[in-house]
């Protein structure tokens, strides 16, 4: 969990000039993205960066940070790095991630069906299949991940399989080895579906007790057709202790296409064109024990650059022909802890009061979530 402090007595001042590179929509994960000159110059130096940074190590196949400040200022730095060249980091780092695991996982069904199919006439539908005889069928690298935990597998209406990360908070997928595992220091942190172990022990939901808001929303799938389709999700939760408050806040969006037994992104399917959004949020604090309720709304502080998205936001991804793949990071992610004064207390979790977030699909009507 990403952690931040903040003093209400200070008056924090933030540059919201997004650059070029995450302008032309850089916080996307999509396996056919088409890079430009300027784009591996920008990942070349992240690279560079991340790789000379001195606190970051690994230690057989675990990344090893200081602090959590640093594994956000290091999600961040890989949310807006290509993806040949966020291999190339770990590589370097002698560790692999969840995210690259998933789409390894993704290539190999994709390309498992693919083959499969071609004994079979074109666009056969599962019906055809099963009165054939025929039963289901996936990849071998799909399988070892959904039996080890890391992929969750649903069977569809039809018979189907579509497949995602069992990791409830996405963006740890970029730092999160196999087994879900990251140190701090001398602490080892495993992290799988919602919970988390420190040591091995402790297991605990990663979004604390306490009163808790869910602003989370989900358009479901939209089909185009009978073997395409897209869906956008937000995830929003938030609790709070009396001295800090936890968040997590994201928008995922995705397109899958279907061969024979199973749906996948593909590099065929980019109909994701754009997202953008508003949303405002609160909270509730006491200066001391006793003392009057204030209400404070959207200004929790933001980490050091690179900063998640913030109200109101834009991403275009027709630069790159459109996505199949994107999450985007909003603010306010992670842990907010009090500094000063040391007799103020949170009464009350985060809430996202208001939002629009809108999805705009080639060709198709806008997915609208509020």
């Amino acid at each position: 969990m990403k952690t931040y402090l903040f003093n209400f007595y200070n008056t924090l001042k933030y540059n919201c000039v997004l650059s070029i590179l995450m302008t032309l929509g850089v916080i996307l994960i999509n396996g056919c993205q088409k890079e430009t000159e300027t784009t591996n110059l920008a990942n070349d130096a992240l690279v560079k960066n991340l790789s000379q940074a001195n606190e970051i190590k690994s230690k057989d196949g675990v990344l090893v940070f200081k602090d959590k400040s640093e594994i956000e200022g290091t999600i961040q730095k890989l949310s807006v790095m290509g993806e040949e060249k966020r291999k190339e980091w770990e590589k370097r780092m002698n560790f692999k991630s969840q995210l690259t695991i998933f789409f390894e996982v993704n290539e190999a069904e994709a390309t498992f069906q693919e083959i499969l199919s071609k004994g079979f006439k074109k666009e056969i539908t599962i019906e055809e299949l099963k009165s054939m005889g025929i039963k289901p069928q996936h990849s071998d690298m799909l399988n070892k991940y959904i039996d080890k935990g890391i992929i969750r597998a649903t069977v569809e209406d039809d018979g189907s399989l579509s497949f995602n990360l069992a990791l409830s908070d996405r963006s740890y997928a970029y730092i999160t080895n196999e087994n879900g595992e990251v140190m701090i220091g001398n602490n080892v942190y495993q992290y799988w579906e919602d919970k988390v172990a420190i040591n091995g022990k402790d297991e605990q939901n990663i979004i604390a007790k306490g009163t808790t808001y869910n602003w989370s929303a989900s358009s479901n799938w939209r089909y185009d057709g009978n073997y395409r389709r897209y869906r956008m999700d937000i995830t929003g939760v938030s609790s709070y202790t009396s001295s800090s408050i936890s968040s997590n806040f994201n928008v995922e969006a995705k397109a899958e296409r279907k061969i024979l037994w199973s749906w996948a992104i593909r590099n065929s399917y980019d109909p994701i064109k754009s997202i953008n959004g508003y949303y405002n949020y609160e909270y509730w604090y006491v200066q001391y024990p006793g003392g009057p309720m204030i209400r404070s709304t959207n200004n929790l502080p933001l980490p050091s650059p690179p900063q998640p998205l913030t109200s109101p936001f834009s991403m275009d991804y027709s630069y790159f022909g459109g996505s199949n793949y994107t999450l985007i990071p909003l603010h306010p992610s992670g842990i907010f802890n009090f500094t000063y004064p040391s007799t103020a207390s949170f009464i009350d979790a985060v809430n996202v009061c208001q939002k629009q977030i809108v999805c705009k699909i080639y060709d198709k009507p806008d997915i609208v979530l509020n």
